[in-house]
C-alpha cells in the first residue's frame, strides 16, 4: 500500500510539474488555484481530438484540473519528511529514465547501420528455424467469384484446370465480382476464408496443387491452391521475413547503444572524471 501511495504521489508531482514550464507570453491563464496556473494551450491540447460540445469539454477538464491540484496540495502538506525524501528519489529516478530514453532515441535516429541484408535474414532464419512454427495453415492461392449466370463457365473451368493464365485473366476481367490473387505470397488460410464461404468449403479439403469449384448463393467459386503448409510446420522464410528484419534491426540497435555507452564510460575513465571516495 505504501508503495502504491508513493507511485500515486510521484504521478501528482509530475502532473503538477507543468506549472513550472515556461509558457508563451500570449498563452493566457484560464484558471488558477494556489500557486498553480492552467493555460489555454493545455486545454486546447486536451480537447483537440475529442468529440462533443467544446464548452462542456473545457468545463469538464477545468473541473478535473482543479480537483487534481487541490488534492496534490493537500497531499503535499500531509507528507512526512521521510515520504518527501522517498518521493524525491523516485522522481529523480523517473526523470533520469526519461532523459536516457529521449537521448537513446536521438542517438538511434543517427544510427546508419539500419539496413538488413538478405544474407543476414537467411542466416538468422537458418539458425532459428525452430522458433518459426506456424500457428495455423498458410497457403499460396487464387480465388475467383463469378455469378452463375455468366456465359462460358464450362470453358472457363477447363482453362482453370489447365492453368491457362491468358484465358483465365481475360475471363476474370469480364466476369469476376471478386478476385483473391496471392499465388506468389504466403497468406494465412483464415485470410482466404474471409472471402470464401466456409459452408461451401472445408479448410482440410484444400490441398497443394489442387483446383476446386463450388456453387454458393448464385455464385461459382473457383480456387487453386499452389502451395500449403500446415499448423506446426516451419513457417516459410518469406512469411516471417518482416519479423526477422525487425528482430535483426533491434539487435543492431541494442549492440550500437551498448558500444556507445561503453565508449562513453571509457572516456570518463580516460579523462579521470570518475572518483571513488573511501568510506
Amino acid at each position: 500500500m505504501r508503495a502504491l501511495f508513493y507511485i500515486f504521489c510521484v504521478g501528482l508531482f509530475i502532473q503538477c510539474a507543468n506549472d513550472k514550464v515556461v509558457h508563451d507570453p500570449n498563452d493566457h491563464v484560464v484558471a488558477s488555484i494556489n500557486d498553480h496556473r492552467l493555460y489555454q494551450s493545455e486545454i486546447d491540447k486536451q480537447i483537440e481530438f475529442k468529440e462533443g460540445d467544446s464548452s462542456l469539454l473545457v468545463n469538464s477538464y477545468i473541473e478535473k484540473w482543479v480537483r487534481d491540484r487541490a488534492f496534490f496540495d493537500e497531499a503535499n502538506k500531509r507528507l512526512t519528511a521521510e515520504d518527501k525524501n522517498d518521493i524525491e528519489k523516485l522522481t529523480i529516478d523517473y526523470k533520469q529514465s526519461l532523459v536516457r530514453l529521449r537521448y537513446e532515441e536521438s542517438i538511434l535516429r543517427d544510427f546508419s547501420d539500419k539496413n538488413v541484408s538478405d544474407a543476414e535474414i537467411e542466416e538468422y532464419y537458418a539458425q532459428h528455424k525452430d522458433d518459426f512454427t506456424l500457428d495455423e495453415a498458410v497457403v499460396k492461392a487464387v480465388m475467383v467469384k463469378i455469378p452463375e449466370s455468366a456465359q462460358g463457365m464450362e470453358s472457363f473451368w477447363k482453362s482453370w484446370q489447365k492453368n491457362e493464365e491468358e484465358k483465365i485473366d481475360e475471363y476474370i476481367e469480364k466476369n469476376a465480382v471478386l478476385h483473391f490473387n496471392e499465388k506468389d505470397n504466403w497468406k494465412n488460410l483464415s485470410d482466404l476464408f474471409l472471402v470464401v464461404p466456409q459452408k461451401a468449403f472445408k479448410s482440410s479439403e484444400f490441398k497443394a496443387k489442387k483446383t476446386y469449384q463450388e456453387n454458393f448463393k448464385d455464385h461459382e467459386y473457383f480456387i487453386r491452391i499452389f502451395a500449403r503448409k500446415d499448423k506446426g510446420e516451419s513457417a516459410p522464410l518469406s512469411f516471417v521475413r518482416e519479423n526477422i528484419i525487425k528482430v535483426i534491426a533491434h539487435k543492431k540497435e541494442k549492440a550500437f547503444l551498448k558500444r556507445y555507452k561503453e565508449n562513453l564510460y571509457q572516456k570518463v575513465l580516460d579523462k579521470k572524471q570518475f572518483k571513488l571516495h573511501q568510506q
